[in-house]
């Protein structure tokens, strides 16, 4: 089963890394990783790392399994290049979106698995 989450991971801290390695316990984990535009665009800001940095950060974390640069879509509650995805699993956050992001799911037939706050607190130990 593949699984994937969506994000910048742009300044990426150990509340990231614990959420890319609870969203691979439910599957091969792909990461959809915004590009810089997309960034400026949802931030008005530049990213603080260029793409080339955090795509080297992220496909060196033993929890991805692979890293796609993707145009964040301007409607937050639907996964960028949805219609060619192979994933069978979108692992997201609390937010206020997750409503419509389930939906968005459902009406593809995609599990939508949320992780609440509790979920991402600590640091558990990781099996060699």
């Amino acid at each position: 089963m593949e699984t994937v989450v969506t994000g910048a991971f742009d300044n990426a801290r150990s509340r990231d890394l614990r959420l890319l390695q609870e969203a691979s316990r439910h599957g091969e984990l792909t990461v959809l990783l915004w590009d810089d535009e997309s960034i400026r665009v949802a931030t008005g800001q530049a990213p603080k790392f260029p793409l080339a940095e955090r795509l080297y950060f992220l496909r060196a974390v033993r929890f991805v399994s692979r890293v796609i640069p993707v145009q964040a879509p301007l409607q937050r509650e639907v996964l960028p290049v949805a219609d060619t995805l192979t994933a069978s699993v979108w692992v997201d956050t609390e937010s206020p979106l997750n409503d419509q992001r389930r939906s968005f799911c459902k009406a593809r037939a995609l599990e939508y698995r949320v992780l609440k706050e509790a979920d991402l607190d600590g640091f558990p130990e990781i099996a060699a």
